[in-house]
């Protein structure tokens, strides 16, 4: 399903403030990079079975080597696939995970109160 060493981002297709942050994700880039899936559909769901994992996470996921990372630290990995100055905030990764992860939770917690959200993925 994943394709060899392509890092893969599942994402909620359905949120508008995900659908925005996924296309500043692809203008920001390397080109290539990462392979991105919206969570709600068959290959994210696939990729999610082969990992055992039952359940789609309630965040952001990055799938690289095989490694499920989710919240913050997967925002942290995808802005290594990002050029410059936008990798420099893989950086960041030297404040506190629960830190970082109660800000993640605070902006997931309003991300539907801060956009519409939609029955088919915006970036489709």
């Amino acid at each position: 399903m994943q394709p060899a060493g392509q890092p893969t981002v599942l994402f909620d297709g359905k949120c508008g403030f995900c659908a925005r942050s996924i296309r500043f994700l692809l203008a920001h880039q390397k080109p290539g990079a990462l392979r991105l899936v919206p969570s709600q559909s068959a290959d994210a769901q696939q990729l999610l079975a082969e990992l055992g994992i039952a359940q789609r996470p309630a965040s952001i996921v990055l799938v690289e080597d095989g490694q499920l990372r989710v919240r913050s630290d997967a925002l942290l990995r995808i802005s290594r696939y990002m050029r410059w100055p936008w990798n420099l905030l893989a950086y960041a990764a030297v404040i506190p995970a629960p830190l970082r992860d109660s800000v993640y939770d605070w902006i997931a917690a309003n991300r539907y109160r801060w956009s519409k959200s939609s029955d088919v993925c915006a970036i489709n």
